[in-house]
């Protein structure tokens, strides 16, 4: 402690060095909150610009996802008014049944018996 008074005035009374010093000491506290506070108000008025920012970007986007939305559901609306508006899938008569029929009567045994020759025929050839 006695070699920061020397260096404070060297040559003076310890009273006043040590008032002198001090009064150092404060001067030098009060230029470092001066300007830890210039940085507070520095970072202040950036978080203030960087939330105006993110404020405005998020309206933009709420304002882009109610248009998508407003734009779906009348693509949607206009896809169910069309599909009132077009006629029913037409069903089969009897005819067409009776001819389904007797086309899978014919065609679905057909197709078996084939397939049971080009299977025999295959296995028999492939194990020779």
């Amino acid at each position: 402690m006695t070699y920061l008074l020397q260096q404070c005035l060297p040559g003076t009374s310890g009273e006043i060095r040590c008032a002198v010093c001090i009064q150092a000491r404060i001067a030098q506290k009060d230029e470092a909150l001066a300007r830890y506070q210039r940085l507070l108000e520095q970072a202040r008025a950036e978080m203030t610009e960087l939330q105006r920012c993110h404020n405005d970007e998020m309206q933009l986007l709420q304002q882009q996802m109610h248009e998508k939305s407003e734009a779906a559901l009348k693509k949607y609306c206009s896809a169910v008014k069309e599909s009132l508006n077009t006629p029913d899938i037409p069903v089969a008569t009897n005819e067409q049944v009776v001819l389904y029929c007797i086309v899978s009567d014919i065609a679905i045994p057909l197709f078996v018996y084939i397939f049971d020759v080009w299977f025999n025929f295959s296995r028999y050839y492939m194990w020779q």
